[in-house]
């Protein structure tokens, strides 16, 4: 019976990779199923039957063009979850994965369920898995991405050549500038199941999720596709990654690309920066470590800042001023003191970053940063006297409320609270009635 199961098992899988047949999320996780309880009868399975059976499932689940991505997704989980009893199946389902990500960035999914060339590479991708000839170790993505980009291109000028009417589309993907050889959906779900390095069972598989995370990186780095969803999602992970890296070298390994000139573009590196403050804290084993981390960065810019014109960074979003800091952060920000004042001296200017300073000010984890902030903020008036910022009043007036009980900053405050008065916002003229009484 077990033998019957797992032929008529491997019999269904490669009817669904024949007849192209749409695999839902359900079936996906009915097919896994199946082929986890052919697993447990493995001892009664001649050795050609199991592989026969495991091969195809594992190609039906991930190389099928008719799912989307989250069908590939669910298949890589499940199949992280078994990666002991897979052994080296697992390295080959990870370069399946890959290069099917790289095929289906060529052209169209239709293509792939039509009588094409494109269907005929992925049959062949499927036999490689299934006879093994798919190496287990991790293949070149640089190569990969290469040969990908030049058959795209080709494909797609000869396509362009030969179609009859003008107006029809291309099949095939031309390989623009911020072509990276993938399509970087399918990637984003084939790797997914990267788990926190503490549960890495050595020190290989460890440094193995570690080049991951930076061959992700990489092509995020090469899309210049700021805020797509796999930027988005390989900048989190990599925020929640530096602050659990013990060593500076690893942790600096992740982020000194985002900040040497000609390597990203201003809008990417403030992606990644937004992100590590969302991701990074409650990634940090302390607020301490966390602000170690931060300041590593914060130093390494100011050094190229000083070395002469480089790479542009977005110093609003490096300093933190639009995080939210809990009071737990309160000692180990305020330790960076010497750093804001630096900071202070060279890009405190204009109704923008002024806004953005007062109101990280009056958080809770910037809180002792406050009396110098409010000296900085008061010499640097002439900067935004007349700035239309839009709740730039509102901003200031927060900060001079929340540092008037302190008479030691009553002056600075007072030239700030004149300031805003004049411009006789409703939030201003309140305040002032609110000293007053």
């Amino acid at each position: 019976m077990p033998i019957l199961t797992a032929t008529n098992f491997a019999f269904e899988c490669r009817q669904r990779l024949d007849d192209q047949e749409l695999l839902t999320l359900e079936q996906a996780e009915a097919l896994w199923g199946k082929l986890l309880a052919i697993r447990e009868t493995k001892d009664l399975l001649r050795e050609d039957q199991y592989a026969d059976a495991l091969a195809a499932g594992i190609a039906a689940l991930v190389l099928l063009p008719g799912h989307e991505a989250e069908t590939t997704e669910i298949a890589m989980s499940r199949g992280f979850q078994e990666r002991h009893r897979l052994g080296e199946d697992w390295g080959r389902m990870q370069n399946l994965a890959t290069l099917w990500a790289s095929l289906l960035s060529m052209a169209y999914r239709s293509r792939f369920r039509e009588d094409s060339l494109l269907r005929r590479w992925a049959f062949r991708l499927r036999q490689w898995f299934v006879r093994e000839q798919l190496s287990s170790h991790p293949l070149d993505w640089k190569k990969i991405s290469r040969v990908t980009l030049s058959l795209r291109s080709r494909f797609h000028r000869k396509e362009v050549e030969t179609l009859e009417d003008e107006f029809a589309h291309p099949h095939f993907h031309p390989a623009g500038s911020t072509a990276t050889g993938f399509k970087r959906d399918d990637l984003k779900a084939a790797f997914s199941w990267l788990p926190d390095l503490k549960h890495a069972s050595n020190n290989q598989e460890k440094e193995s999720w570690l080049e991951l995370h930076r061959r992700l990186l990489e092509l995020a780095m090469d899309s210049s596709l700021s805020g797509s969803n796999y930027t988005s999602w390989i900048f989190r992970r990599i925020g929640a990654l530096i602050p659990r890296l013990e060593a500076q070298k690893e942790r600096r390994s992740f982020w000194e690309p985002l900040f040497s000139p000609g390597t990203l573009d201003r809008d990417l590196g403030g992606s990644f920066l937004m992100t590590w403050f969302d991701a990074g804290p409650s990634a940090a084993e302390s607020p301490d470590f966390f602000v170690q981390c931060w300041e590593e960065m914060i130093r390494y810019a100011a050094a190229l800042e000083d070395d002469g014109p480089g790479k542009t960074v977005d110093w609003d979003l490096l300093m933190g001023l639009y995080w939210n800091g809990s009071a737990e952060f309160r000692d180990s920000v305020g330790r960076l003191l010497p750093l804001y004042r630096s900071w202070a001296a060279k890009h405190l200017n204009g109704g923008r970053t002024v806004k953005q300073l007062s109101r990280f000010l009056v958080t809770p984890g910037a809180r002792d940063l406050l009396p110098d902030g409010i000296l900085w903020l008061s010499k640097s008036l002439p900067s935004f006297r007349e700035s239309h910022e839009r709740g730039l009043d509102e901003a200031v007036v927060e900060l001079v409320r929340t540092g008037w009980p302190d008479p030691s900053l009553r002056k600075p405050l007072q030239e700030l609270l004149a300031w805003v008065t004049r411009r006789a916002t409703s939030a201003a003229l309140a305040l002032q009635e609110e000293i007053r009484g």
